[in-house]
């Protein structure tokens, strides 16, 4: 049974059904929408993790595991799932999703910091006692073109990083040894020995280990 709704405030029409909903002309969940009757949205990219859909699982919160082509976007900090060339958000509770190589996983739940809350997703880099999130978020930025009367949105994507730590707190980190040590501090003489040895961080690959090191003291 399809339920459909109109949502005044966005000026967007939505279907929902069996717990997915699809936001028409529009891949977009919250379309910033239209500026005035006589301007139109284009949209110069798409905020979306990977340029196309892939593989994925997503697991809800009540144990049922869902599998489609899959995607993420960083503008409404949803997963979304392509059916019949259309993408629809899941309306459901989730737990964790997938996308294209199962070692690329999301997963909510954790305690809220800074704009984020226990809904919002993360990217989990490093899975162990001490864990490494990566947040995605995309802004929207608002662009007028000479002799052009229409409205073009381009979508920034950007990230930021956090360490769990084993009381469940987050910590916002920077890819440098400062940042990991201020993180780190209840075995500073330690992960000092161990940045001796390697004092840049050129990817968040090299953070991982070194927090794998600092969860192997």
């Amino acid at each position: 049974m399809h339920i459909f709704r109109l949502l005044l405030l966005l000026g967007i029409s939505v279907a929902t059904h069996t717990g997915f909903a699809q936001f028409n002309n529009s891949p977009m969940l919250n379309s910033p929408g239209r500026v005035n009757e006589y301007q139109a949205l284009e949209y110069d990219n798409q905020p979306y993790l990977n340029k196309e859909f892939k593989p994925g699982i997503v697991r809800l919160a009540d144990g049922r595991v869902y599998r489609g082509q899959l995607n993420f976007n960083a503008y409404t900090g949803q997963p979304e799932q392509l059916m019949k060339g259309a993408a629809y958000t899941i309306e459901m509770l989730i737990k964790e999703f997938r996308l294209g190589d199962s070692t690329v996983i999301f997963r909510s739940g954790f305690a809220p910091v800074d704009k984020q809350n226990a809904n919002s997703f993360y990217q989990v880099l490093y899975d162990g006692k001490t864990k490494l999130l990566e947040y995605h978020y995309a802004k929207a930025q608002e662009l007028k073109k000479f002799n052009d009367a229409n409205v073009h949105i381009k979508f920034n994507l950007d990230t930021d990083h956090y360490l769990v730590k084993t009381d469940g707190s987050l910590v916002r980190i920077k890819r440098d040894k400062k940042s990991l040590l201020a993180a780190l501090k209840d075995k500073a003489s330690e992960m000092e020995a161990y940045f001796s040895k390697q004092p840049k961080l050129g990817n968040w690959q090299e953070v991982s280990q070194a927090i794998a090191y600092y969860d192997g003291l």
